[in-house]
């Protein structure tokens, strides 16, 4: 098979792989393929699909400070090219390279304080997004956030036409794992806060007037005015964790609520153990001579 790596992709890999439909994915298959010709100083080809390229890569991303996570996951869209080639037999070796170490970050949720800051931010958003005040906008996605625990890029694709008196229904293709239709029934406040946006008519609910990229960064500026943190973290993903831990400490299955087929991917990376019922220490232990409990003043200028 002749050509770069891009144009491989472009003309066979995109076009044989059903996984790799939609313009996002691809995006980040170009970011790869940018990445890895930085490592190896030149358009790559197939040739270039070694261990010690792909090694080269991680190096190159460890050393532009990107995370570990991020770096596998560039790399990896390299390797799964490679592997492809492969099992065509346009390539004679398998790779054999291995991913670095992720440290394993605890899920974590908004408190009810913190959910009360953000809601208390985007009511005093400023300006516009398109037909809607940007407030109208934020407090009305948020509710139904809140609602369904369902992905943004899931939510921000919504019709009117899904919405049938209270309930919500998010056809497959238009959620992360494309293989089921979610149905969710909305509160009395989503409701009210949808009936206050629908003017005026259009086919979107919420109509993002600028480039997909940006409603991260604009959401990551609505959270710092919150006072809250504005990494990628305390993204829209948390609201998704949120829904699921305070879900769960209600005495609800998370598991069930995220349609969830694996229990151990729930509790490993939405519910946050704060929320938890598991016992602490503190729950249990006797407490510490109490003459030491509080430390002693400090000296003026100690």
């Amino acid at each position: 098979m002749d050509g770069t790596l891009k144009e491989i992709c472009e003309t066979y890999y995109y076009r044989n792989n059903p996984a790799i439909r939609s313009p996002k994915t691809k995006r980040q298959y170009d970011y790869a393929l940018s990445d890895f010709a930085e490592a190896v100083g030149h358009v790559p080809t197939q040739l270039d699909l070694t261990d010690d390229s792909v090694s080269a890569m991680l190096a190159h991303l460890q050393n532009k400070g990107l995370a570990a996570k991020t770096i596998n996951e560039r790399a990896g869209r390299i390797v799964a090219l490679w592997k492809w080639l492969y099992q065509r037999r346009h390539l004679d070796r398998w790779p054999q390279t291995q991913q670095l170490p992720v440290p394993r970050r605890m899920p974590l949720a908004w408190t009810r304080p913190e959910l009360d800051q953000l809601l208390e931010a985007c009511g005093h958003a400023p300006g516009m997004l398109g037909p809607l005040p940007a407030s109208w906008f934020w407090i009305s996605l948020h509710y139904v956030l809140w609602d369904t625990g369902e992905r943004i890029g899931a939510l921000i694709q919504c019709r009117w036409d899904w919405l049938s008196d209270d309930w919500l229904v998010i056809p497959a293709e238009f959620r992360k794992s494309q293989t089921e239709d979610r149905t969710y029934r909305l509160s009395p406040e989503s409701m009210g806060w949808l009936e206050n946006i629908r003017r005026p008519k259009r086919e979107l609910i919420w109509p993002w007037p600028y480039a997909d990229s940006y409603l991260w960064i604009a959401y990551k500026r609505l959270r710092e005015r919150a006072g809250l943190p504005g990494d990628r973290r305390a993204s829209f993903h948390r609201m998704r964790r949120s829904v699921a831990s305070h879900f769960e400490a209600a005495g609800g299955n998370a598991t069930e609520l995220l349609g969830h087929s694996d229990r151990r991917l729930t509790k490993r990376s939405y519910l946050d153990p704060r929320f938890s019922k598991a016992p602490q220490a503190t729950d249990r232990l006797f407490r510490l001579n109490p003459h030491n409990r509080n430390p002693p003043p400090r000296e003026p200028g100690a």
